[in-house]
């Protein structure tokens, strides 16, 4: 009988604690806002939205009917070379740098090149198809060679950051018409 008043009196305590406990607001608990405070945060600088900040960046090729989207990121950071039938999109910094810097490179074939050459580049470099239009293919491919200056630790994480990105852009690749 002791052990059951015992045990009793125990939940009763536990309860009474709990029920006290939990019934805190958040006015005497210090630095916690009171529940009827509106919460407000910090403008951001230049009041840019949100969805402004993320907007692709859409490369529109009208000499070889295709667009792309490169990630907002990207702006200023990207340059196009466009070399008879190839299209390289590189990290500036490293271009500029004198190491190359091409992050990926769309190509336009005839059919009759493609059928040629397409099976013997896909099973030499990372190239594969990603068009076909009005008797032309189009692929992109990654370079076979190092694009950044690997003694330029800022340089290559920049490189590296947009490199990870091309799978992404690959999956953008539309022809225009």
């Amino acid at each position: 009988m002791l052990k059951r008043r015992n045990l009793t009196w125990y939940i009763i305590c536990t309860l009474l604690l709990l029920t006290t406990a939990c019934g805190n607001t958040s006015e005497n608990v210090p630095g916690l806002m009171p529940a009827n405070e509106p919460v407000t945060t910090p403008d951001k600088p230049n009041n840019k939205p949100v969805e402004d900040e993320q907007t692709p960046i859409v490369y529109e090729n009208k000499k070889y009917g295709f667009s792309l989207e490169l990630p907002a990121d990207w702006k200023d950071r990207y340059t196009v070379m466009d070399e008879d039938h190839v299209i390289h999109f590189a990290n500036e910094a490293n271009n500029k740098a004198g190491i190359g810097g091409i992050v990926f490179t769309v190509s336009v074939f005839t059919e009759e090149k493609w059928a040629q050459e397409g099976e013997e580049l896909m099973s030499a470099i990372r190239i594969e198809e990603v068009g076909r239009s009005d008797g032309k293919v189009y692929t992109m491919n990654t370079p076979t060679d190092v694009q950044y200056s690997s003694s330029d630790k800022k340089l290559e994480e920049q490189y590296m950051d947009m490199s990870e990105d091309v799978n992404g852009i690959k999956s953008t690749f539309k022809l225009s018409k």
